[in-house]
């Protein structure tokens, strides 16, 4: 495995996530024909909790992970838990696919790249069986418009 070294980690995305299943499968697709980068750097850790707070707690770790030297992984490769890992996409086909080792029932994923940019036309985290696992909390958190509420109430009374 070649080495990768950031020089400054940008966290862009983190996911918490419950299961029972030991291991998962990740998804990346070319949307219209290419992928939205060449790779994603990721790290997966056991959190306490699945809330916002829970991902918060575990960043810092994450972070420290994400900064340091990662293991590349390519198409069929098994993501490690408690690790850093760089998911090489395999140009050559539509859709890179990976086993996630789940550290725990509670779990984190915290990447540099938000994983629905390569979705085309299947979600990135599924069950072996082919079921869709959906975040419970996610960061950046999504904002709150408060003026959402009045839009809405506008459209009932008119």
């Amino acid at each position: 495995a070649k080495p990768s070294f950031y020089l400054v980690m940008s966290l862009v995305w983190a996911g918490s996530f419950i299961t029972e299943a030991p291991t998962l499968g990740w998804i990346s697709q070319k949307v219209d024909g290419s992928y939205a980068a060449p790779s994603m750097r990721m790290a997966v850790l056991e959190l306490n909790g699945t809330t916002v707070a829970a991902l918060e707690d575990a960043r810092s770790r994450a972070e420290l992970l994400l900064s340091s030297t990662c293991d590349e992984r390519h198409d069929g490769d098994t993501l490690r838990a408690e690790a850093c890992s760089d998911l090489i996409f395999d140009e050559g086909v539509w859709q890179t696919t990976y086993r996630m080792a789940v550290p725990g029932r509670q779990f984190g994923v915290f990447a540099d790249n938000l994983p629905i940019t390569f979705e085309q036309d299947s979600h990135y985290l599924k069950t072996l069986d082919g079921a869709n696992v959906e975040p419970i909390a996610e960061l950046p958190e999504a904002p709150d418009i408060p003026w959402a509420e009045g839009i809405g109430a506008a459209f009932a009374v008119n």
